[in-house]
């Protein structure tokens, strides 16, 4: 049909459709000699084969051609590319004659009032804009913030907007100094980082990694409502990339994460001194973006001037009341509104084993059931022999007379108050051995000492031998009733182990003698 269809046009048959094509040209494709359609074949072949190759005809699960999606993620990875070696030649190239510790660099930091949820035409509503600039020799020369108020909030992201701002930033809409004007905002921002466009290309500016997409989204929604027709010359670059190029420049690599932790660490988060006029007021400058600018160019500076050999000064490298002057910070305990201050100091971090006393372990005094005596001299109890005045007053004469008597063991199941009498002998108990030994063994006892425990016989069970006795069900176990000898083991009950019979217990003489007098009974039997 492709090959067939012009060569028909040129001899001026016309077709309105594909199937009309079909239906003329499949009598012709018919005839054709098996030789003349494997030309065809092979060439349907090949077609198929480019097919599985093309992603246009293929889509996901939300019907995004992969194309399109293998387009966007080739623009990303060109895009990250781009950046990593524009900012390796801010740092290490010198063609231009500055060095890099006069390098200027910027922080740009953007708040949000909300934002939309429309895929990739989300729309980011920024609320406060603020630039800072800075260099390693100088530190932070010049600064800048903007509270904007939008034109209009799109419609049911109100209440966000309210969410956003109860919890972060605490900007309300309809800010009696907000700016209305985006073209004017949008030309100081430029003019800020290239003043009446002295320079050829525009510098970029540096944001948390994060924040970049937030960032973006919100300079794309100002340049739109800024009426400039150009290009936006903003290129965001992340932070932490800028950080890793510049410990590299001073001959200290550090990892990727490192300068990752060095940027959310949070140094400085909470001096009022760096944020603006609104936020110091209200005593929130851990979401004011001049704060957060000029603190994150701050924490850059503090661990970067070191080892380029600069010296850090106080109001430029880190805040000015780094170490004297205190943090201010609202608590609970504060009394009638004041405020408690708290010094940081970064250079003495707490000593945490020398401030808290660890706990020794020590010896269990329990052991095998029973208590071991103390560890260590310990003086005998005095004996208490009534209110006497004949008493001596000095306790050293019972301590002296305690020594010289030998230590009895006590035994455990006395207790306490049984131990401290001096009423016990050992001979008492021959039973129980010396404390922490091991206790002997009582000797061996024969049929001679417990007659009561002979051999066992019907008539020591009378309930057993009956037919369709119960045996020692529900019954209590009979007592002995010989008089037991002081250190002799308690003695145990007359108890005969039954066996099992034919529908009841008894006794294994029983059931011997009820056996021979039925084979007695029987002759002829084996």
């Amino acid at each position: 049909m492709r090959e067939q269809e012009p060569i028909l046009r040129r001899q001026g048959i016309h077709f309105n459709s594909k199937k009309e094509v079909v239906d003329y040209l499949f009598p012709h494709f018919n005839a054709l000699s098996e030789f003349d359609r494997q030309k065809y074949k092979n060439m349907a072949k090949i077609e198929k084969e480019k097919a599985k190759l093309d992603l246009t005809r293929k889509f996901d699960d939300r019907g995004v051609p992969l194309s399109q999606i293998a387009a966007e993620e080739d623009e990303r990875r060109m895009k990250k590319d781009n950046m990593i070696r524009h900012v390796h030649s801010i740092v290490h190239d010198r063609s231009n004659g500055v060095p890099l510790l006069n390098v200027k660099f910027y922080n740009l930091y953007i708040s949000l009032h909300c934002y939309t949820d429309h895929g990739k035409q989300a729309e980011y509503i920024p609320c406060e804009v603020a630039l800072a600039e800075w260099t390693i020799a100088d530190g932070v020369l010049r600064s800048c913030s903007y509270i904007i108020e939008p034109d209009a909030i799109p419609t049911g992201y109100r209440s966000r907007c309210l969410d956003i701002s109860e919890a972060t930033h605490k900007v309300p809409l309809g800010h009696p100094d907000s700016e209305r004007s985006m073209p004017g905002v949008w030309i100081r921002l430029k003019n800020f980082i290239n003043p009446q466009d002295e320079l050829d290309d525009y510098p970029p500016v540096f944001t948390s990694g994060p924040d970049l997409p937030e960032t973006e989204g919100a300079l794309d929604w100002l340049h739109v409502r800024s009426a400039d027709r150009r290009a936006s010359p903003f290129r965001v670059y992340p932070l932490e990339r800028l950080v890793y190029e510049l410990f590299n420049a001073a001959g200290e690599p550090q990892l990727e994460t490192h300068c990752s932790d060095l940027i959310s660490r949070g140094h400085f988060d909470y001096f009022t001194d760096l944020a603006c006029g609104f936020h110091q007021d209200i005593d929130n400058p851990m979401y004011c973006m001049l704060a957060k600018a000029r603190r994150q160019a701050f924490a850059v500076l503090d661990r970067v001037a070191g080892p380029f050999g600069v010296e850090l000064i106080p109001g430029r490298h880190v805040p000015q009341s780094k170490n004297d002057a205190g943090v201010v910070v609202n608590t609970p305990m504060a009394q009638g509104g004041g405020r408690i201050q708290f010094k940081p100091t970064r250079e003495k971090e707490p000593d945490l084993p020398t401030q808290y006393k660890l706990l020794q372990p020590t010896r269990s005094a329990f052991r095998g059931g029973d208590w071991e005596t103390p560890i260590g001299p310990v003086p005998e109890a005095r004996p208490f022999s009534g209110w006497s005045a004949a008493e001596p007053e000095d306790d050293s004469a019972w301590g002296a007379a305690a020594a010289q008597q030998p230590k009895v063991r006590r035994p455990a199941a006395l207790g306490q108050a049984a131990a401290m009498s001096t009423g016990v002998s050992q001979q008492e108990f021959p039973a129980l051995g010396t404390a922490g030994r091991q206790q002997q063994p009582p000797p061996a006892r024969s049929e001679a000492d417990f007659p009561a425990l002979g051999a066992p016989s019907e008539t020591d069970f009378p309930a057993l031998g009956a037919p369709g006795g119960g045996g020692l069900a529900g019954r209590s176990r009979p007592l002995a009733t010989r008089t037991r000898v002081p250190g002799e083991r308690p003695m145990a009950a007359q108890v005969r182990v039954p066996a099992v019979g034919r529908g009841r217990a008894t006794s294994r003489t029983t059931v011997a003698g009820t056996l021979a007098d039925r084979f007695a009974k029987q002759p002829g039997r084996p």
